[in-house]
């Protein structure tokens, strides 16, 4: 049986667990992410969790410390808060990041073409974690 972790700041987990970063999540992404992704691992997973309405500056130390440990970061750009939007375009710039919008952006989709339409990519990506 795997084990599921939700860690929030100022937690961190140094296991051999799958390790995946939600940024400003819905909760319609969360179900997306349980049905498509969590349905389909069979090892253990750390889902790591930041939806911060009000900036700390150990907030932001944490999220780009989670952001460098997670092999999967998911990141919801219209529930972004405005002190975290200068550090979306560093972490949509790297492959290991997939990030939705309703809007159309055309500065991120110069930066990553990992924008999220729907979200069954993620059954597919469990296998490629799984054999890491």
């Amino acid at each position: 049986m795997k084990n599921i972790n939700i860690i929030t700041p100022p937690d961190k987990l140094f296991n051999d667990a799958l390790q995946v970063l939600l940024v400003f999540p819905t909760k319609e992404t969360q179900e997306q992410v349980q049905s498509n992704l969590l349905a389909y691992v069979e090892e253990d997973v750390n889902i790591y969790y930041y939806d911060a309405e009000v900036c700390a500056e150990k907030d932001i130390d944490w999220l780009l410390t989670v952001f460098k440990m997670s092999d999967l970061a998911i990141i919801d750009i219209d529930n972004v808060q405005p002190y975290a939007r200068d550090l979306i375009g560093y972490m949509i710039a790297k492959p290991k990041s997939f990030w939705l919008t309703k809007g159309q952006n055309i500065v991120y989709n110069k930066l990553s073409k990992n924008e999220i339409t729907d979200f069954k990519f993620l059954s597919k990506l469990g296998g490629n974690f799984e054999t890491k």
